[in-house]
């Protein structure tokens, strides 16, 4: 395996990072429609675990506020 320098390893994570920011945004608007701004909100401001718990949540629960407060 190649050597990864530490600016290399936070572009990877910084990517991945957004591309599960991505993928929770397009589930969520195709379950709930259009997105509020506090969800915008609170997505910038969680880790990638966090988010991808939210994002199974959306499979299960009613409302996005019903994902938010689990």
């Amino acid at each position: 395996m190649e050597y990864l320098n530490r600016w290399e390893l936070r572009g990877l994570k910084k990517g991945r990072q957004e591309g599960v920011v991505g993928f929770f945004l397009e589930l969520a608007e195709d379950r709930f429609g259009p997105l509020p701004g506090w969800v915008l909100q609170k997505i910038s401001g969680a880790d990638e675990s966090r988010i991808k718990e939210w994002g199974k949540l959306l499979i299960t629960k009613n409302s996005l506020e019903e994902v938010f407060s689990s």
